[in-house]
């Protein structure tokens, strides 16, 4: 009793001290008011207060409380609930302009939203991205998200999409919510690490590709081995949008088949049956076939490797992967690098004035002729498809 006693005697006095400091201006004993007492409409007084004095966690919590009352109560009428949503602005982006990254995350799902601000949802991202710098693993996954459903930037729906940077955003939000950040597990298992562990499986059963090992675990579980191919580019520049982006798990193993990444050997064969899965898993309605990113790069692969010229019938007889408009060309490619070609603006140009970097063909034409897997083998993932029957042609010798 007596100890019951002289703790109920201490308390009031603690508190009375925390409350001569918080008048006098300090914003940590009005937060510890606001956690010591029990009652809410009391404790979130010293709450606001806390806020005003300028303390960042404070005012974000305030204006999460804010923006949560004024979306729950129906009574509200609209221009009350902007009101109310704009107050919460304000208090958000002061905690934001100090660096608190969950403030960041709820201004981005205003934005979002249209809580308070015009609806922008490129504003909603680049709030993302910063509270993802500044370690919250909600703003990073909520990035991860955004990259996943190419939902941002200039090309949207399935042209916008980069598994490969949602995928690096899903791990970073792991590392940074450890235990918490389960949804972004889940997410990386069942869009990531899962299909691009079933199609490795399918290649390895109907073409015998195989992997080293390592690279095996490294490329599926991840992270991913390095900067990968086309990085190096400005993700806003037309080249990187249209010939090294990954759209989707498909997309990525091609990319990795064309340019000899992630473990893989180049394999421009095998790289034309992904683009070619790739484009039957992307949804009819969402663009047009022709402006689909791998429909592009599956165009400038059947092309002249050496002079651009579309539509070339003929396969290097070895490895029926580079293709040819006729013998000349490809006894040039053989022994030479392709010149640049004079017109720029098509997408088959740009993509060999990159590829020149590859040539001679002799240097990299693994001499060997790859099987290409059934039609019916990617059924799980795979409704449709371009045909490409004269990728078995026969044809000049090198």
């Amino acid at each position: 009793m007596a100890g019951q006693s002289r703790n109920k005697v201490i308390m009031p006095r603690k508190m009375k001290a925390l409350v001569k400091k918080a008048d006098g201006g300090c914003a940590k004993s009005a937060l510890d008011l606001f956690h010591m007492i029990r009652d809410f409409d009391e404790s979130r007084v010293w709450l606001q207060k806390a806020a005003a004095l300028g303390d960042a966690w404070a005012q974000f919590r305030e204006g999460q409380f804010i923006q949560s009352f004024a979306t729950q109560d129906k009574g509200l009428s609209f221009l009350e609930r902007e009101k109310e949503y704009q107050d919460a602005i304000v208090l958000l982006r002061k905690s934001a302009d100090q660096g608190h990254g969950q403030a960041y995350n709820i201004l981005a799902h205003a934005y979002y939203r249209g809580y308070g601000v015009e609806q922008d949802k490129e504003k909603s991202h680049e709030y993302d991205l910063e509270g993802s710098k500044r370690g919250y693993y909600f703003s990073s996954h909520s990035v991860a998200n955004n990259y996943l459903q190419g939902a941002i930037g200039k090309d949207k729906g399935d042209k916008g999409r980069d598994v490969i940077v949602a995928e690096r955003f899903y791990r970073l939000a792991i590392q940074q919510g450890g235990a918490e950040a389960r949804e972004s597990k889940d997410y990386l298992k069942n869009n990531v690490v899962g299909p691009r562990r079933e199609i490795l499986g399918l290649l390895e059963e109907q073409c015998g590709f195989r992997m080293k090992p390592d690279a095996k675990k490294r490329f599926v579980s991840g992270p991913l081995p390095g900067p990968d191919a086309g990085r190096q580019f400005d993700p806003d520049c037309r080249m990187y949008r249209e010939f090294f982006r990954a759209h989707s798990q498909f997309s990525h193993i091609a990319l990795c088949f064309l340019h000899g990444s992630c473990g893989f050997d180049v394999n421009w064969r095998l790289a034309r049956e992904m683009f070619k899965a790739s484009i039957s898993n992307t949804c009819p309605c969402c663009v047009d076939d022709r402006d689909r990113p791998a429909e592009r790069l599956l165009r400038a692969l059947r092309s002249c490797a050496w002079c651009g010229k579309e539509d070339a019938m003929k396969t290097c007889t070895l490895c029926h992967g580079p293709r040819y408009c006729g013998r000349r060309c490809q006894q040039y490619a053989w022994n030479r690098r392709p010149h640049r070609l004079a017109d720029q603006s098509s997408p088959q140009s740009t993509f060999h004035c990159w590829a020149a970097s590859l040539w001679p063909h002799k240097t990299w034409c693994p001499k060997t002729t790859t099987p290409v897997p059934a039609r019916d083998v990617f059924e799980g993932f795979v409704k449709h498809g371009p045909d490409d029957d004269d990728d078995d042609d026969d044809d000049d010798d090198e």
